[in-house]
């Protein structure tokens, strides 16, 4: 399940377990390919780093089960956690490398790793925020 993916890079990526921004909580964390993944961007045989794809598809995943609920305090706690994931990109995107996505994050610095400018990245950021503007009932994007 997504939280049981959550809940495993949580524990294996330093990254996930700091934040300087306060908004962004706990359980809103950035994910990796899957659990034990050796590519980290340049070879095999490290350790795979959290990428940008994986958090944006995942934070998708949250806001459309946000749209779907009928409980607020479910609805709230779901989107709650998937503005966190696109928050903690955010964080490691900054006007230092001018918000350009990269394929990933590193576990540890938080800076950017493998292929810059990778188009899925932003294409998945871009159906997140489509599926945030559905959930929230807003248009902020034609």
């Amino acid at each position: 399940t997504l939280q049981t993916l959550c809940d495993h890079f949580e524990e294996e990526y330093p990254i996930n377990r700091s934040s300087t921004n306060v908004d962004v909580p706990r359980n809103a964390v950035m994910l990796g390919r899957y659990p034990d993944d050796i590519y980290d961007g340049y070879a095999r045989g490290g350790i795979g780093n959290p990428w940008v794809l994986t958090t944006c598809g995942a934070a998708e995943v949250l806001y459309r089960r946000a749209a779907e609920t009928p409980s607020k305090k479910e609805f709230s706690e779901l989107v709650t956690q998937a503005d966190g994931m696109l928050l903690r990109i955010r964080e490691h995107v900054d006007s230092d490398i001018d918000f350009h996505l990269p394929e990933q994050i590193n576990l540890v610095t938080g800076k950017p790793q493998g292929a810059p400018d990778l188009s899925w990245s932003y294409a998945t950021l871009i159906s997140a925020l489509r599926a945030r503007q559905t959930a929230l009932g807003v248009s902020i994007m034609p």
